[in-house]
Protein backbone atom coordinates (compact mmCIF):
# COMPACT_ATOMS: atom_id res chain seq x y z
CA UNK A 1 0.00 0.00 0.00
CA UNK A 2 1.52 3.29 -1.11
CA UNK A 3 1.78 6.14 1.38
CA UNK A 4 1.32 9.81 0.52
CA UNK A 5 4.89 10.50 1.72
CA UNK A 6 6.57 7.80 -0.41
CA UNK A 7 9.28 9.06 -2.77
CA UNK A 8 10.00 7.27 -6.06
CA UNK A 9 12.58 7.64 -8.80
CA UNK A 10 13.04 6.28 -12.30
CA UNK A 11 15.07 3.13 -11.86
CA UNK A 12 18.76 3.24 -12.72
CA UNK A 13 19.59 2.00 -16.22
CA UNK A 14 16.05 2.67 -17.48
CA UNK A 15 15.39 5.04 -20.38
CA UNK A 16 11.94 6.39 -21.19
CA UNK A 17 10.88 7.66 -24.63
CA UNK A 18 7.63 9.12 -25.90
CA UNK A 19 6.68 8.07 -29.43
CA UNK A 20 4.15 10.35 -31.05
CA UNK A 21 1.73 11.75 -28.51
CA UNK A 22 0.68 8.75 -26.47
CA UNK A 23 3.09 5.81 -26.85
CA UNK A 24 5.48 5.28 -23.96
CA UNK A 25 8.55 3.14 -24.65
CA UNK A 26 10.61 1.84 -21.75
CA UNK A 27 14.12 0.50 -22.40
CA UNK A 28 15.94 -1.52 -19.73
CA UNK A 29 19.61 -1.06 -20.61
CA UNK A 30 21.00 -3.97 -18.58
CA UNK A 31 18.79 -6.66 -20.05
CA UNK A 32 17.86 -4.95 -23.35
CA UNK A 33 14.23 -5.57 -22.46
CA UNK A 34 11.65 -3.16 -23.88
CA UNK A 35 8.10 -2.27 -22.93
CA UNK A 36 5.70 -0.22 -24.97
CA UNK A 37 2.21 0.90 -24.03
CA UNK A 38 -0.25 3.73 -24.54
CA UNK A 39 -0.21 6.50 -21.96
CA UNK A 40 -2.51 9.47 -21.62
CA UNK A 41 -1.28 13.03 -21.11
CA UNK A 42 -1.85 12.77 -17.36
CA UNK A 43 0.52 9.79 -17.08
CA UNK A 44 3.19 11.54 -19.17
CA UNK A 45 3.01 14.65 -16.99
CA UNK A 46 3.21 12.50 -13.86
CA UNK A 47 6.35 10.73 -15.08
CA UNK A 48 7.97 14.11 -15.77
CA UNK A 49 7.46 14.97 -12.09
CA UNK A 50 9.18 11.83 -10.72
CA UNK A 51 12.61 13.09 -9.69
CA UNK A 52 13.51 11.09 -6.60
CA UNK A 53 12.81 14.10 -4.38
CA UNK A 54 9.08 14.77 -4.49
CA UNK A 55 6.62 12.71 -2.45
CA UNK A 56 3.46 11.37 -4.07
CA UNK A 57 1.59 14.22 -2.38
CA UNK A 58 4.08 16.77 -3.76
CA UNK A 59 3.56 15.38 -7.25
CA UNK A 60 -0.23 15.59 -6.84
CA UNK A 61 0.09 19.30 -5.99
CA UNK A 62 2.52 19.87 -8.87
CA UNK A 63 0.17 18.22 -11.37
CA UNK A 64 -2.81 20.22 -10.10
CA UNK A 65 -0.76 23.35 -10.59
CA UNK A 66 0.11 22.34 -14.15
CA UNK A 67 -3.39 21.44 -15.31
CA UNK A 68 -5.25 23.83 -12.97
CA UNK A 69 -7.56 21.07 -11.85
CA UNK A 70 -8.02 19.00 -8.71
CA UNK A 71 -6.81 15.40 -9.02
CA UNK A 72 -7.81 12.39 -6.93
CA UNK A 73 -4.87 11.03 -4.97
CA UNK A 74 -5.97 7.43 -5.56
CA UNK A 75 -5.70 7.96 -9.33
CA UNK A 76 -2.09 9.07 -8.94
CA UNK A 77 -1.31 6.11 -6.69
CA UNK A 78 -2.79 3.77 -9.30
CA UNK A 79 -0.34 5.07 -11.92
CA UNK A 80 2.56 4.76 -9.47
CA UNK A 81 1.56 1.18 -8.66
CA UNK A 82 1.41 0.30 -12.36
CA UNK A 83 4.84 1.81 -13.05
CA UNK A 84 6.29 0.05 -10.00
CA UNK A 85 4.92 -3.33 -11.05
CA UNK A 86 6.40 -2.86 -14.51
CA UNK A 87 9.80 -2.20 -12.92
CA UNK A 88 10.02 1.36 -14.25
CA UNK A 89 10.23 3.11 -10.87
CA UNK A 90 11.57 2.19 -7.44
CA UNK A 91 11.17 3.76 -4.04
CA UNK A 92 14.01 6.19 -3.41
CA UNK A 93 15.82 5.31 -0.18
CA UNK A 94 19.36 6.70 -0.61
CA UNK A 95 20.97 4.80 2.27
CA UNK A 96 18.98 1.59 1.98
CA UNK A 97 21.99 -0.37 0.70
CA UNK A 98 23.82 0.18 4.00
CA UNK A 99 21.59 -2.43 5.63
CA UNK A 100 23.12 -5.04 3.31
CA UNK A 101 26.41 -3.92 1.74
CA UNK A 102 29.02 -1.21 2.16
CA UNK A 103 29.22 2.04 0.21
CA UNK A 104 32.34 0.70 -1.50
CA UNK A 105 30.56 -2.50 -2.57
CA UNK A 106 27.63 -0.53 -3.92
CA UNK A 107 29.97 1.58 -6.06
CA UNK A 108 32.08 -1.38 -7.18
CA UNK A 109 29.21 -3.66 -8.16
CA UNK A 110 26.78 -0.96 -9.28
CA UNK A 111 26.17 -2.39 -12.77
CA UNK A 112 25.58 -5.87 -11.41
CA UNK A 113 23.26 -4.57 -8.69
CA UNK A 114 21.21 -2.72 -11.30
CA UNK A 115 21.06 -5.94 -13.33
CA UNK A 116 19.58 -7.74 -10.30
CA UNK A 117 17.05 -4.93 -10.06
CA UNK A 118 15.77 -5.72 -13.55
CA UNK A 119 14.41 -9.04 -12.26
CA UNK A 120 13.56 -8.33 -8.63
CA UNK A 121 10.81 -6.00 -7.46
CA UNK A 122 11.35 -4.02 -4.29
CA UNK A 123 13.97 -1.40 -3.46
CA UNK A 124 16.05 -3.70 -1.24
CA UNK A 125 16.02 -6.96 -3.19
CA UNK A 126 18.94 -6.07 -5.45
CA UNK A 127 21.08 -5.23 -2.43
CA UNK A 128 20.05 -8.42 -0.67
CA UNK A 129 21.13 -10.36 -3.77
CA UNK A 130 24.55 -8.72 -3.82
CA UNK A 131 24.92 -9.44 -0.10
CA UNK A 132 24.23 -13.13 -0.76
CA UNK A 133 26.87 -13.15 -3.49
CA UNK A 134 29.47 -11.60 -1.19
CA UNK A 135 28.66 -13.98 1.66
CA UNK A 136 28.79 -17.10 -0.50
CA UNK A 137 31.44 -19.78 0.00
CA UNK A 138 32.60 -21.41 -3.23
CA UNK A 139 34.48 -24.71 -3.41
CA UNK A 140 36.64 -25.05 -6.53
CA UNK A 141 37.87 -28.53 -7.47
CA UNK A 142 40.82 -28.06 -9.80
CA UNK A 143 42.48 -24.68 -10.36
CA UNK A 144 43.18 -25.06 -14.07
CA UNK A 145 41.30 -23.78 -17.10
CA UNK A 146 37.73 -24.32 -15.90
CA UNK A 147 38.12 -23.94 -12.15
CA UNK A 148 40.46 -20.98 -12.40
CA UNK A 149 38.20 -19.02 -14.74
CA UNK A 150 35.17 -19.80 -12.60
CA UNK A 151 36.95 -18.53 -9.50
CA UNK A 152 38.10 -15.36 -11.28
CA UNK A 153 34.63 -14.53 -12.61
CA UNK A 154 33.01 -15.19 -9.24
CA UNK A 155 35.62 -13.01 -7.52
CA UNK A 156 34.82 -10.17 -9.92
CA UNK A 157 31.12 -10.57 -9.12
CA UNK A 158 31.84 -10.13 -5.40
CA UNK A 159 32.28 -13.60 -3.88
CA UNK A 160 34.65 -13.18 -0.92
CA UNK A 161 35.27 -16.74 0.30
CA UNK A 162 36.86 -19.51 -1.76
CA UNK A 163 38.00 -23.04 -0.98
CA UNK A 164 40.61 -24.15 -3.52
CA UNK A 165 41.30 -27.87 -3.97
CA UNK A 166 44.13 -28.94 -6.29
CA UNK A 167 47.29 -31.02 -5.81
CA UNK A 168 49.12 -29.83 -8.95
CA UNK A 169 51.84 -27.21 -9.41
CA UNK A 170 52.16 -24.52 -12.07
CA UNK A 171 54.16 -25.60 -15.13
CA UNK A 172 55.56 -23.46 -17.96
CA UNK A 173 52.89 -24.77 -20.32
CA UNK A 174 50.24 -23.29 -18.03
CA UNK A 175 51.48 -19.74 -18.57
CA UNK A 176 50.43 -19.58 -22.23
CA UNK A 177 47.02 -21.11 -21.53
CA UNK A 178 45.83 -19.43 -18.32
CA UNK A 179 45.92 -15.69 -17.66
CA UNK A 180 46.00 -16.26 -13.91
CA UNK A 181 49.33 -18.16 -14.01
CA UNK A 182 52.50 -16.04 -14.41
CA UNK A 183 56.16 -16.88 -15.02
CA UNK A 184 56.99 -16.22 -11.38
CA UNK A 185 54.45 -18.87 -10.31
CA UNK A 186 56.19 -21.77 -12.08
CA UNK A 187 56.85 -24.58 -9.61
CA UNK A 188 54.49 -23.35 -6.90
CA UNK A 189 51.17 -25.00 -6.05
CA UNK A 190 48.27 -23.95 -8.27
CA UNK A 191 46.18 -23.21 -5.20
CA UNK A 192 48.79 -20.62 -4.10
CA UNK A 193 49.05 -19.08 -7.57
CA UNK A 194 45.29 -18.78 -7.98
CA UNK A 195 44.97 -17.31 -4.49
CA UNK A 196 47.39 -14.51 -5.46
CA UNK A 197 45.38 -13.80 -8.60
CA UNK A 198 42.10 -13.64 -6.68
CA UNK A 199 43.58 -11.29 -4.08
CA UNK A 200 44.64 -8.97 -6.89
CA UNK A 201 40.99 -8.80 -7.92
CA UNK A 202 39.78 -8.14 -4.39
CA UNK A 203 42.04 -8.01 -1.32
CA UNK A 204 39.04 -8.73 0.94
CA UNK A 205 38.80 -12.29 -0.40
CA UNK A 206 39.50 -15.11 2.06
CA UNK A 207 40.96 -18.33 0.65
CA UNK A 208 41.21 -21.80 2.15
CA UNK A 209 43.64 -24.06 0.28
CA UNK A 210 43.93 -27.83 0.03
CA UNK A 211 46.98 -28.93 -1.97
CA UNK A 212 45.89 -32.46 -2.72
CA UNK A 213 44.24 -34.45 -5.49
CA UNK A 214 40.65 -35.61 -5.19
CA UNK A 215 40.60 -39.40 -5.17
CA UNK A 216 37.76 -41.89 -4.53
CA UNK A 217 39.01 -42.43 -0.99
CA UNK A 218 39.76 -38.77 -0.24
CA UNK A 219 38.30 -37.69 3.08
CA UNK A 220 37.08 -34.09 2.86
CA UNK A 221 37.10 -32.08 6.06
CA UNK A 222 36.44 -28.51 5.02
CA UNK A 223 36.28 -25.56 7.42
Amino acid sequence: MLKDTDIFKIRDAVDIYVIGEDILQIYFMNTRRQLQFKANKFTLLLIECIDGKKTILDIKEKLEEKINKEIELEGIKKVFTNLFQKGVIVENKPNLHQQFISDEARERYNRQINFFGDFLLGASRKYESQQKVQESSILIFGCGAVGGWMAAELAMSGVEHFILFDGDVVEKSDISRHIFFKEKFVGIPKVDALEKYLLNINPLIKVEKYQQFLMPDTSLVLH
